[in-house]
């Protein structure tokens, strides 16, 4: 599709903005079947305050890709790819610009609300008790500290992506080709993304944070009919009931999910996902699979605890 490296400098640069947040995306961009033409009208809501670069690499030692910053942004006009029915979170890596990885991911928090609303916000009244789901909804507002919240845990759920070998090199090494190897890496971004909260943020900013996940991956994507990956999606689900139930972090009253303290949730898993970027940081082959060996013996133990896992 031609020579696209002047836009993916200005992509990646973030130079593609205009003085009022206005901005045109214009190249290819991959779907399903390939890679087309896409195109976005837009203007920058806001983003996250930092990227936690460097907190990742107190934590870790070691940065191996970087984070990109995630905008929240007003669509006011695109291609039929980005629309309310279609994409809501634009990845940068998507573009065929060149070393576009690293430039901005939009998202539109809008659209992503409304499909909450539409289809989970009723599942996360039917999977957690009445105080937790109140709790969880309303970290799920939105307003516009809402979107912030919802734009904090998509920054930190992309730094856990970017620790260990980084996302890049795994899904160019083909090391993500298993709805199992896949649910792995959602899961362990997300316990890294909950440790990076806790050194980062404020502990109610934190907490807050943990809410949204909580939400997301436990009453909307673990019903499978949300987004396209659907079995992954589940799986990582359960790994992450598995890891709440294991530890005492939660309990099942009533066929619901009892969470003991929302102000410590994921901590268990956060633990784990670290000895996991650990051991890939390490190349520690036999440590990666024990303890991807645990956590999906641990979510094979919860099919089907509650409905829809």
């Amino acid at each position: 599709m031609g020579d696209w490296s002047v836009i993916g400098h200005m992509f990646v640069q973030g130079a593609f903005v205009w003085d009022d947040g206005r901005f045109l995306l214009l190249g290819p961009y991959a779907v399903e079947k390939g890679t087309s033409l896409q195109a976005i009208y837009g203007k920058v809501r806001q983003h996250s305050a930092c990227n936690h670069e460097q907190i990742v690499i107190d934590i870790f030692g070691d940065l191996r890709q970087r984070i990109a910053p995630v905008w929240d942004v007003e669509v006011l006009a695109a291609t039929d790819l980005f629309c309310p029915s279609g994409i809501a979170f634009v990845v940068p890596s998507g573009w065929g610009f060149p070393h576009s990885a690293t430039g901005p991911a939009l998202l539109s928090c809008e659209w992503q609300f409304d499909r909450y609303r539409r289809e989970g916000f009723g599942r996360i009244r039917e999977v957690f008790s009445v105080d937790d789901s109140q709790s969880i909804l309303a970290a799920l507002d939105d307003s516009k500290d809402g979107a912030l919240r919802l734009i904090d845990e998509y920054q930190l759920h992309g730094a856990g992506h970017a620790t260990g070998v980084g996302l890049a090199a795994k899904l160019a090494s083909g090391d993500l080709a298993s709805p199992q190897s896949r649910a792995v890496e959602e899961w362990r971004a997300d316990g890294v993304g909950h440790m990076i909260a806790r050194r980062g943020l404020h502990p109610t900013r934190a907490s807050e944070c943990s809410r949204v996940t909580l939400g997301v991956r436990l009453g909307i994507d673990a019903t499978g009919s949300f987004g396209a990956e659907k079995e992954s999606d589940v799986l990582c689900a359960r790994m992450t009931l598995w890891c709440m139930l294991a530890s005492g972090e939660a309990t099942i009253e009533g066929k619901q999910l009892a969470i003991r303290d929302l102000s410590i949730a994921l901590t268990y898993q956060a633990e784990l996902s670290y000895m996991l970027t650990r051991c890939e940081l390490g190349e520690d082959g036999e440590g990666i699979a024990r303890v991807v060996d645990v956590i999906c013996a641990g979510a094979a133990s919860v099919a089907g605890l509650l409905d829809p896992y």
